[in-house]
């Protein structure tokens, strides 16, 4: 009788399958810039989905500073400030954060990125190429790729940041340490919303407003990007419900420790790299909160 493979062996045969899998449509995903089955595959593989009530329990403060039970995993600020400083643009990304609240270093933040700029999603795979793409130049880049070049700016100057997706598009939360609640930013189309009293909301209140077709008012931040895009990306990504099918979160904002990990695989092709980044845990998995009935 043969013997059972062990864990050990059956752990490089799963990554063998999974690169091979990759390879088999990487090609044709390269030329026609379509990622969806690769996206398909890592969310069968790498997310969980959670009801409600585990939502709130469990997700709803990860990544904040109060809560370090979640199993979210985080850059420093010192680990982030040090790995601008090594990339040699600390000082063009620096923003006056000791004095000024969280809505005023979150404005500082947007302002040092250019609007969406040039077509470009993914080419840039580097995280200090795509900060000199994004804050040092109109650049290339996609939702994603403004997501994590402000969790590493925010983090550098002491703000926890998170990336956030919903059924559509990537943006941040960036949480308020007063009212200990995260609040809402787009850095890719400088926007942040507010009920109609004015008081800022998240991700989940603006699903739920979305949803229950309530008022959102949204707040423009001048960076370059035209008033009508920024009308436009307002509510085709988020004041309509069919953007708000589900949240998903990736469960760390290490992007730092990230980038140095896809550093050492860098000679492999991009979609194979972030298949082989999943499966050893150099990224993190996601939990997913489907909305398909009502928003907790």
């Amino acid at each position: 009788m043969m013997k059972l493979w062990s864990k050990s062996r059956r752990r490089s045969m799963l990554i063998a399958t999974l690169v091979a899998v990759s390879l088999a449509f990487y090609r044709d995903s390269e030329k026609t810039r379509d990622l969806v089955e690769f996206v398909r595959l890592r969310d069968a593989l790498f997310t969980t989905t959670v009801d409600s009530a585990a939502w709130h329990r469990t997700y709803l403060h990860a990544g904040s500073p109060e809560n370090s039970t979640s199993g979210f995993r985080t850059d420093s600020p010192d680990r982030s400030a040090r790995f601008l400083r090594s990339s040699g643009i600390d000082a063009t990304v620096a923003v006056e954060t000791s004095t000024s609240g969280t809505i005023d270093a979150i404005i500082a933040i947007l302002k040092k990125l250019p609007g969406p700029g040039k077509n470009g999603c993914g080419t840039v795979r580097s995280l200090s190429d795509k900060i000199r793409s994004l804050a040092l130049s109109s650049g290339y880049g996609c939702c994603s790729d403004f997501t994590k070049v402000f969790q590493v700016i925010a983090s550098a100057n002491g703000l926890a940041a998170r990336e956030v997706l919903n059924s559509i598009h990537n943006f941040i939360e960036v949480w308020e340490p007063r009212e200990t609640r995260w609040i809402f930013v787009d850095p890719q189309f400088g926007l942040l919303a507010t009920d109609p009293d004015g008081t800022y909301l998240g991700a989940m209140q603006i699903a739920r407003s979305a949803r229950s077709h309530k008022v959102i008012k949204w707040i423009f931040i001048s960076k370059g990007v035209a008033f009508a895009d920024q009308w436009r990306a307002a509510h085709s990504l988020y004041a309509s419900p069919i953007a708000w099918s589900e949240i998903r979160m990736p469960m760390g904002s290490d992007v730092v420790a990230q980038d140095a990990f896809d550093r050492r695989i860098r000679p492999l092709p991009r979609l194979p790299a972030q298949l082989i980044a999943y499966l050893t845990g150099a990224r993190p998995t996601f939990a997913r909160i489907t909305l398909q009935s009502s928003v907790p």
